[in-house]
């Protein structure tokens, strides 16, 4: 209210009767006792009613425990992703060695393509390091419906996390002799 004047209690403004005011002395002191009455974060009453600063040790553990919690459960959600990436990461090595296994017997001559040439090959370094006993399975059967081709089929299988074998990732393909390749 500066420059004006605050009219006394009782007189009327405009027409409406003003309510008691208070002068800025007297807002700050009630401002004050009301901010000493109600404590703040971290700030506590001793029995004489004097504020202290600080926080009680039930304050502490209580926040010490909440923050262990979430710790944990970062700590267990992190290794749960760590784990599904690694198992994607295995799975997708398994399926790019079958294919190129695959590959490299497409490769052969039909007349080479035996189950003995087949147990020739053998899984890269790299699928042996990261697939845990790693088991690889190839067979090449004669079709029985069809004279002039052979089933090719290429399963590959390793411990999982427990030790346990998993499914196989298989691959299956037909190969069917044709004048370029001979007989």
């Amino acid at each position: 209210h500066r420059g004006r004047a605050v009219p006394p209690l009782g007189v009327t403004d405009s027409g409406i009767v003003m309510k008691q005011r208070l002068d800025r002395r007297e807002r700050i002191h009630v401002a004050r006792s009301l901010r000493d009455r109600i404590p703040r974060l971290g700030q506590t009453r001793l029995r004489g009613g004097a504020p202290h600063r600080g926080f009680t040790i039930t304050e502490s553990l209580v926040a010490l425990v909440l923050l262990a919690a979430a710790a944990a459960l970062m700590a267990q959600m992190l290794g749960g992703v760590a784990q599904q990436r690694r198992a994607a990461d295995q799975q997708s090595l398994a399926l790019q060695e079958t294919a190129n296994l695959m590959e490299q017997l497409f490769t052969m001559p039909y007349a080479e393509l035996t189950p003995e040439r087949a147990a020739e090959l053998a899984l890269s370094e790299q699928a042996r390091h990261q697939l845990p006993g790693a088991r690889l399975e190839i067979a090449v059967t004669p079709g029985a419906d069809e004279p002039g081709a052979k089933e090719v089929r290429v399963a590959l299988r390793w411990l999982d996390r427990s030790g346990q074998y998993g499914v196989p990732l298989q691959l299956t393909a037909w190969r069917h002799q044709t004048e370029r390749s001979g007989p």
